[in-house]
C-alpha cells in the first residue's frame, strides 16, 4: 500500500469491519429511534438512493437506549445521530455521534415519528 503524501492533509482511519448491516440511532429529547440500514455497499450513505438498501425501524435494546441518552446527557445534547454497525460476528460496534446529523431520511424510509419528537423538543414539551 501506497501512504505517500498521507501526512499533507488530516485523515480519519478505522478498522474494517464485515457486517451484516448498520444502526443509525436517533435520539431526540428523551426520545430514541432505531433504523437498520442493509445494504451492499461498505458504507450505506454512498447508497442511500439505491433501491436495494433497505431501511427498516429497529426495537433497541434497554442498554444501547439508555447508554445513547446518557451520552447525549453528558455531551449537554438534545439530539444525537449515532451510527453502528453490527459485524458479522455478533458484535456492535461504536462509530460515531453527530451532533448535527442528518435525520429526515429515517423518517421518510421508515414512518418513525422523528419530526413530531423534533417539534416537541423545540417547543419545550419533551
Amino acid at each position: 500500500m501506497n501512504y505517500e503524501g498521507l501526512g499533507l492533509t488530516p485523515m480519519i482511519f478505522q478498522q474494517l469491519i464485515h457486517k451484516a448491516y448498520d444502526l443509525r440511532v436517533t435520539v431526540i429529547g428523551k426520545k430514541v429511534f432505531g433504523c437498520k440500514i442493509v445494504s451492499e455497499k461498505m458504507d450505506w450513505r454512498t447508497a442511500q438512493s439505491e433501491p436495494e438498501t433497505l431501511y427498516t425501524p429497529f426495537d433497541l435494546s434497554d442498554e444501547i437506549t439508555s447508554k445513547c441518552l446518557l451520552m447525549n446527557q453528558q455531551l449537554g445534547l438534545n439530539f444525537g445521530a449515532y451510527d453502528f454497525a453490527y459485524s458479522n460476528d455478533g458484535k456492535l460496534v461504536f462509530l460515531e455521534i453527530n451532533p448535527n446529523g442528518q435525520w429526515g431520511f429515517v423518517e421518510d424510509r421508515t414512518g418513525l415519528p422523528l419530526s413530531k419528537a423534533m417539534a416537541e423538543v423545540l417547543i419545550g414539551s419533551l
